[in-house]
């Protein structure tokens, strides 16, 4: 084991370095996705927000959207976010 070097591939900190986007649906009831959110915009990234009930606004205080359908419309609700 010791002293042995594994290649992950050139293009691994390129990769990691490309905004990428992250989407938020529940969590904790706390402020650590509006902080976390914050801190990847900081970094570049794109986040967003789908509240589904009030308390999922409390502590998110970023742009969001309200998802407010049916089961059977969250599919094109999603692929339209």
């Amino acid at each position: 084991m010791g002293g042995s070097h594994i290649d992950i591939g050139s293009d691994t900190r390129e990769r990691a370095a490309m905004p990428r986007s992250f989407l938020f649906l529940q969590g904790p009831i706390s402020d650590f996705f509006d902080r976390l959110g914050r801190a990847l915009i900081a970094r570049g990234h794109r986040v967003h927000r789908v509240n589904l009930h009030m308390g999922d606004r409390l502590f998110w205080h970023l742009p969001a959207s309200n998802f407010r359908g049916r089961f059977d419309d969250w599919r094109e609700f999603i692929g339209e976010t």
